[in-house]
């Protein structure tokens, strides 16, 4: 496996944060109203581009917020950067979902078989909490540019709670993605086919590749955390009979993160500053 820096969907969210905290008020002092913000960073190591055997390594960014007083909320390392817009607070809500995809090089490949660019993914979300600790998620995104194809993920979660501020989720997960996005990834065109030595290949939509991921993040002190995930698809159907990962990758395909995070609360008096998470709730 070779080596070679969550624009990670894992750990950037507007809703999703970090230590719960509050500073303790004294006796007969109101407390403030105050958000906790969680910032911290790692880095993790995913397939260089779709389909590789390899990994290379990549920065992972932490940025969690969310009022003082609730729960680190429950949310899986591979959901994109969302945004509620609908049945926000309730079992059972909707919103926006955006993601960037990076590019990938014939260099990486090893191949004169075409340069895919980088993708802004635009999409939505719907959601389902079943149970308090069971979540059904279906997801689909459009890309802009790029690849320009559509792409999906259907899910489901159990999450598990230590306290409020440790959690661990584990699930498994079905790809989907248009023609358009396959041909871009997977295809071989006739002229690519006579350059690169390789088969042409015209592989269809649907089931793009199926597995696991499991994630936690643990509290091991009064405002620090370990955040740490793994993922693991198998590629299915025309990605997996592709000629590139027939001799230049894998079916299997993984990916890992590992980082830390601090918080801290930010009050919203206006002119009070900000301050380190003094007690727990």
């Amino acid at each position: 496996m070779r080596l070679s820096v969550f624009s990670g969907p894992l750990l950037v969210a507007p809703s999703a944060l970090a230590s719960p905290i509050a500073a303790k008020a004294s006796k007969g002092e109101q407390q403030q109203p105050a958000v906790i913000f969680t910032l911290g960073g790692g880095a993790r190591v995913y397939p260089r581009f779709p389909g590789d055997d390899g990994l290379g390594v990549h920065h992972m960014l932490i940025v969690y917020a969310r009022p003082e007083g609730q729960p680190v909320p429950l949310r899986a390392p591979d959901q994109k950067f969302g945004l509620i817009l609908f049945g926000a607070g309730s079992p059972v809500n909707a919103g926006l979902a955006l993601n960037i995809k990076g590019r990938r090089r014939e260099k990486n490949v090893g191949a004169p078989i075409g340069n895919v660019g980088w993708t802004a993914e635009a999409g939505g979300f719907i959601q389902a909490f079943v149970h308090k600790n069971v979540r059904l998620r279906a997801e689909a995104r459009q890309g802009m540019n790029g690849h320009g194809g559509i792409t999906g993920d259907m899910s489901a979660d159990l999450f598990v709670r230590a306290g409020d501020l440790s959690v661990f989720s584990i699930g498994p997960r079905l790809r989907l993605a248009s023609g358009k996005y396959v041909d871009a990834y997977y295809g071989i065109a006739p002229a690519a086919a006579m350059a690169s030595g390789l088969p042409a290949f015209d592989p269809e939509g649907g089931i793009h590749a199926a597995g696991a991921v499991a994630s936690m993040r643990l509290d091991v002190g009064r405002s620090v955390a370990v955040h740490a995930y793994g993922i693991y698809d198998r590629l299915m159907n025309g990605a997996a009979d592709s000629p590139i990962v027939a001799r230049f990758g894998s079916r299997n395909q993984f990916s890992a993160g590992l980082g830390l995070s601090f918080s801290f609360r930010v009050p919203l008096r206006p002119g009070a500053a900000p301050g380190p998470i003094t007690a727990r709730p």
